[in-house]
């Protein structure tokens, strides 16, 4: 058993297993302790400007190292390194050293970089400056990135590890130490939330609005979208006046947002907050997060690509609870057609019955004025300048009278007036149409010769009445006139309710339901259809099971069938539920302009087996804190996403707000913070 110095334990990289007591040191004075720590200052203030002059220098060192390889001899090298030398800088010997020399020359070039991209930036064109502009942002984060890459890079090195090695060690430490940074950076805003929330819990009346008040600020803010808080299901007010509470007392609401929100809730969906704010950047990293979690074997890691699945499988479910289904379309054609024959079987008993009573009327056989009829009819044709567009029978019919060849009885007159009606609805020619109305019109004016007959002709026309009514209904009711003719069921859906031709407009569609509108297994079966027709396009005729909602099918699916027909089949609060179906699948997949989601999936791939294997590798085991700094920042980092959805949305709803600049210093100085062993 021996003393190890910190040094000796690093170089072996693990290989040996120590005691505690090996790698203790003896306990030194306090004294003396002191004397070493302040005797120390001078070299680490020295290597401190040597890391960061090497990190400044990196930046010339990679345009020369470009230009000896292009054949200028000398060009390249670090010029930090040389003029470190050259003033007698002094030179990291411990392996800690060593270990805190390359993330202070990261963290040293990656701010000289973003500074020199920040001045450049200023006297380029629009699209080069919006380039550098992005490399100098953030760098804060980029600046912890370097921090990290830099420190597990070294260790790894100083560890034993090859070229390989520390590239992975480096890359595990440049994604885990920005994401920690970023998770702490959230720590006081998440104290000071739970501390309010304690305290509205214990005394409500204090902090938190009372719910009138919430009720007026989702009015104030809904005023120009045509929403008040009446208009909101009340489950859904009541889950929103928490976080509209929540969100006010911190800055002013966004509309789009809470109109966002309220479509969420409506359908029994979890938004995230790209879902709300629609930001670019918010959708970018909430996206490709969520695909490299889906590459993960992690259960924690793929909570978000789990939440989006989820999500669809509301959508399909709130779209069946609208109306469901009730069969195919051959069944319901043929439920739909069984309530219009019923309709016209109905009518026409009725109708059959009224000419029955009117031939059973005393008077039938009651003369009527020939010569008025004739001299009329010749008159109203003549005036309209119509003789010529009679049709040649009904002119013989008209001559025959004028002459006593034919005895112009009451129920002679009717059957003429049932003739001249067949060939008015029979013929295309709006003249001659018009011919056989005047001549129908002289008819109907004929007196009785001797008064007798008149209980006989009212009979007939309350007849005539009922069966003209009965057959505008079917004439203005498409459906009803396929029906008559003997329309198959299974095209009847298609072509009379959901299509676009004139026999599935809305003025015919409302005659449909009119006629069905008392039947409700006809007028559910219609529904159902209906709702089948939108989900089947939405879901690309896949099963619910599987099947997953396209927003632009849905929409347009949505927008085929119109407001008018929905509005004759289904409530209010049925169509507000189906357009935020519509509505909250668009913002599932939507990617703005400006947003960089990874679609081909090739990094989210990469990266989510990279992170298996890095948050299990035995490295980190061997980097102090390893576990801690960078294996659990990456499953937390999703976890905390995960976990913060009801508590992120108050701060989703709130409009952006101006950045203060940062106060924090670009450039820390870790050199400082190392100690000789």
């Amino acid at each position: 058993m021996g003393t190890y110095t910190l040094d000796e334990v690093m170089k072996e990289g693990g290989k040996k297993t120590y005691k505690l007591t090996e790698v203790m040191p003896e306990s030194e004075p306090f004294g003396k302790q002191l004397n070493r720590e302040l005797s120390s200052i001078p070299r680490q203030l020295g290597l401190t400007a040597r890391y960061g002059m090497e990190g400044l220098g990196s930046i010339p060192e990679i345009i020369g190292n470009a230009m000896e390889g292009a054949g200028v001899k000398g060009a390249g090298g670090n010029f930090g390194t040389t003029v470190s030398n050259y003033i007698g800088l002094p030179k990291p010997e411990s392996s800690m050293e060593k270990v805190i020399a390359e993330p202070t020359r990261l963290m040293a070039g990656t701010a000289g970089f973003g500074g020199l991209a920040n001045t450049l930036a200023k006297s380029s064109s629009p699209a080069t400056q919006a380039m550098l502009e992005r490399l100098s942002a953030n760098q804060g984060m980029q600046q912890a990135s370097a921090a990290g890459a830099g420190l597990a890079g070294g260790y790894t090195k100083e560890t034993g590890g090859d070229g390989a090695s520390q590239f992975v060690a480096s890359l595990a430490g440049g994604l885990a130490a920005p994401m920690s940074v970023q998770a702490l950076s959230g720590l006081p805003q998440k104290v000071g939330n739970a501390a309010k929330s304690a305290v509205e819990y214990v005394a409500p009346g204090i902090i938190m609005p009372s719910v009138t008040n919430v009720d007026v600020i989702i009015n104030n803010v809904l005023r120009d979208s045509g929403i008040t808080a009446a208009d909101i299901p009340a489950n859904v007010l009541q889950s929103l006046r928490g976080d509209v509470a929540t969100a006010s007392k911190s800055g002013d609401l966004s509309q789009d947002a809470l109109r966002r929100l309220i479509d969420y809730r409506t359908v029994g969906a979890t938004p995230l907050r790209g879902n709300l704010t629609l930001n670019p950047g918010d959708i970018t990293r909430e996206q490709n997060l969520s695909k490299i979690g889906a590459n993960s074997t992690d259960p924690v890691l793929q909570s978000l690509s789990e939440r989006s699945n989820t999500n669809n499988a509301a959508l399909i479910e709130r779209l069946n609870g609208i109306a469901p289904a009730t069969g195919d379309k051959f069944s319901t054609g043929e439920v739909v057609t069984d309530a219009l024959k019923r309709n016209d079987n109905y009518s026409k008993w009725v109708i059959d019955n009224l000419y029955g009573a009117a031939r059973n009327t005393e008077g039938r056989s009651a003369m009527l004025d020939p010569a008025h009829f004739s001299q009329t009819a010749n008159n109203l044709l003549d005036d309209a300048l119509l003789g010529g567009k009679l049709p040649s029978d009904v002119r013989n019919l008209l001559n025959k009278t004028a002459m006593g060849d034919m005895p112009l009885t009451v129920d002679v007159a009717e059957q003429f007036k049932t003739r001249l009606g067949a060939l008015q609805r029979a013929s295309n020619d709006p003249a001659e149409r018009l011919a056989l109305g005047k001549v129908r019109e002289a008819l109907e004016g004929t007196p009785l010769v001797n008064g007798q007959g008149q209980k006989a002709i009212d009979a007939f026309n309350t007849a005539r009445k009922a069966n003209a009514g009965w057959m505008g209904e079917v004439e203005r009711t498409p459906a009803l006139a396929a029906v008559r003719d003997g329309v198959e069921p299974d095209r009847f859906v298609q072509q009379f309710i959901i299509g676009n031709g004139k026999d599935a407009s809305v003025m015919s569609v409302a005659q449909l339901k009119n006629q069905i509108k008392d039947q409700p297994q006809a007028m559910e079966s219609v529904r159902g259809q209906i709702v089948s027709f939108i989900k089947e396009k939405a879901l690309n005729g896949a099963t619910d099971e599987v099947g997953k909602i396209g927003q632009s099918s849905l929409n347009k699916a949505i927008n085929e069938i119109g407001d008018r027909k929905l509005n004759l089949f289904f409530s209010k609060e049925e169509i507000n539920q189906l357009k935020a179906i519509g509505r909250v699948s668009s913002y599932e997949q939507v990617q703005p302009i400006g947003s960089a989601v990874n679609n081909s999936n090739t990094s989210g791939a990469t990266i989510g087996t990279m992170l298996d294997k890095l948050s299990r590798m035995p490295l980190l085991g061997k980097i102090p804190l390893g576990r801690e700094f960078v294996g659990q920042p990456m499953q937390n980092i999703v976890t905390g996403i995960n976990a913060g959805q009801a508590t992120n949305v108050p701060s989703s709803l709130l409009l952006p707000m101006q950045k203060k600049p940062s106060m924090l210093p670009n450039l820390m100085v870790p050199g400082l913070l190392s100690t000789q062993n």
